[in-house]
């Protein structure tokens, strides 16, 4: 579901500080630097990861240091977390069913017929109603 580029963000730096680049630098290609300065420009945007030792920035910069990356749109990451989200949600966990289509359009806020489109294109076989 998420992009390729926008998953590798989350995995290194959290989804919080995944956010905080997007908006920043949302639809816009960045260098990330090789060693990652308190004082840089994309350490400062995800300022509440560096005050926990760095974390966030410093693993952006171990992971794609050196590299350009196009960092995906502040919208476009919102509503592939969100698609993520309804997934999860819909698969359940545990080898238990999770939400139905109608619970997940009221805890979304989207109607039956956007939920079963998300639950299509990220290739969800959908449970049957017998």
């Amino acid at each position: 579901m998420l992009s390729k580029i926008l998953e590798e963000i989350v995995e290194v730096s959290g989804y919080a500080a995944a956010l905080e680049l997007c908006r920043a630098y949302g639809g816009r290609t960045v260098r990330v630097p090789v060693i990652m300065p308190e004082t840089h420009p994309i350490a400062l945007t995800m300022g509440k990861a560096w005050l926990t030792g760095g974390g966030a920035a410093v693993a952006l910069a171990e992971r794609f240091g050196g590299e350009d990356l196009a960092i995906p749109a502040e919208r476009t990451a919102l509503m592939d977390l969100r698609n993520q989200r309804i997934v999860a949600a819909y698969l359940g966990s545990n080898g238990e069913d999770g939400a139905s289509v109608s619970a997940l359009s009221v805890e979304f806020g989207l109607t039956r017929k956007r939920i079963t489109e998300v639950l299509d294109e990220a290739g969800v076989q959908r449970r049957s109603l017998a």
